[in-house]
């Protein structure tokens, strides 16, 4: 039996109903408590279409059911959906970021934060640097975690995401060491790692605000391409395109790591705010796909367009696509 879940949108993308029912076979039934279901959830806009599109957890995984039945919504319309800037220079942008995770903050010290890697957050991690000596927020009370992690590169490693965080971050704040949360691609039974690292996002109950940059080839996290995407927490192989993309922080591309642990799609999804960041002319086609596309897990950042409260700063290169 499945729980289909369906979430009535309005067109500043905020829930104004929502019905769950189960599903057998080709009828809908009332949910019925203590029954055995796998979720579905389907989301819905008012109006301009009746279904945006249907997505199943099956066993932990993220498949796409059917044809997507919103090519013809406006990208007006998309944009009331999500929250879109576009900025003429990277101070503007790196301010903008840090401002969004300052003023959660401040307004709520105890915030559960979902933070990113690579080039991308870096100038928003000096922001918030910036305002933390500056005394205008703390991160005493805050609670961190990492999407992501490589197997098999020491902690100690200048390219593991430990040793970024560290560097860009975790040393230069107040938040303790016992908050911040990284998968550990180092872990000798590494199964058990990523049910660890569930659980702790479980008793988090839920991420207020999760920073996502985004691959070449569309990858959330290390959330790869395929013909399904990993609810939970997991074990990746890493595309030839995501290696070689990372392959410039290394002295060659045989010293990228070929697999990592990263957060799965339905945990971030989950958040209660996405922030989606995107710099650069190499990324302007696949964020304009990413968002305005046909949504599909061989693009999994599609998978963000379902996402009720999904803010996006791009610069101008990455945002030259969007009116």
């Amino acid at each position: 039996m499945l729980k289909i879940i369906i979430m009535i949108l309005d067109k500043n993308g905020k829930h104004t109903h929502v019905s769950q029912y189960s599903y057998l076979g080709k009828s809908l039934l009332p949910i019925r408590k203590n029954s055995v279901m796998i979720e579905m959830r389907v989301i819905c806009f008012q109006n301009d279409i009746f279904m945006q599109n249907t997505i199943i957890i099956n066993q932990n995984r993220y498949h796409i059911l059917q044809k997507p039945l919103f090519d013809n919504l406006s990208m007006k319309v998309r944009k009331t959906i999500m929250n879109l800037h576009i900025f003429q220079n990277q101070q503007e942008l790196n301010e903008a970021g840090a401002g969004i995770i300052t003023s959660l903050v401040q307004m709520q010290p105890k915030a559960v934060l979902g933070l990113a890697t690579g080039g991308t957050p870096v100038g928003i991690y000096e922001e918030l640097v910036k305002a933390y000596d500056k005394g205008r927020v703390s991160f005493k009370s805050v609670t961190t975690f990492n999407l992501d992690e490589y197997v098999g590169l020491p902690v100690d490693h200048p390219e593991s995401y430990h040793a970024y965080m560290q560097q860009h971050l975790f040393a230069h704040i107040d938040l303790p060491a016992a908050a911040a949360h990284i998968p550990n691609g180092n872990s000798a039974d590494l199964d058990a790692e990523c049910e660890r690292y569930n659980q702790l996002l479980e008793e988090a109950k839920q991420i207020d605000l999760q920073i996502l940059g985004l691959g070449h080839n569309g990858h959330i996290g290390f959330n790869e391409p395929d013909h399904s995407l990993i609810s939970g927490t997991h074990r990746v192989e890493l595309k030839a395109e995501t290696r070689e993309a990372n392959a410039r922080y290394f002295n060659s591309i045989n010293e990228v790591p070929s697999h990592a642990l990263t957060m799965g799609v339905g945990t971030i999804l989950k958040a209660k705010t996405i922030l989606l960041i995107v710099r650069g002319a190499d990324k302007a086609e696949i964020v304009h796909r990413a968002l305005t596309g046909p949504i599909t897990t061989e693009i999994p950042a599609t998978l963000l367009q379902t996402h009720p409260h999904l803010v996006v700063l791009l610069d101008a290169e990455a945002g030259r696509f969007f009116e």
